[in-house]
């Protein structure tokens, strides 16, 4: 579960970058940042789809990895202070009037 109280705890100035668990990462967040962002990387591993006994390949070229999400002060402290999963947290920051912004961590 994700904690707004703990990720409060982790700021790093405004903002503070966590994984799907809530847990505290040490990533460079882009200086242009907004405050709700996905910062993503390029997919280097070969994926695939099965579907019933098809298995596709899938053009990595279009995929990209999450790497870890991040919010700023003014968002969290907007949050519930409560345990939500990440569909949780998702919606509510959407509820709350602001939109994901997507940002590459490293050029594909």
């Amino acid at each position: 579960m994700i904690s707004t109280s703990r990720l409060i705890e982790n700021l790093i100035g405004d903002y503070v970058a966590f994984d799907e668990g809530g847990q505290p990462v040490d990533i460079d967040i882009p200086k242009t940042i907004g405050p709700a962002a996905f910062l993503v990387a390029p997919v280097t591993d070969a994926v695939k789809r099965v579907e019933g006994d098809v298995v596709e390949s899938l053009d990595r070229d279009e995929l990209w990895s999450v790497e870890a999400m991040v919010l700023n002060r003014v968002v969290l402290r907007r949050l519930e202070d409560r345990g939500m999963s990440v569909e949780e947290l998702l919606e509510r920051v959407r509820d709350l009037g602001y939109r994901w912004q997507v940002s590459p961590i490293s050029a594909p």
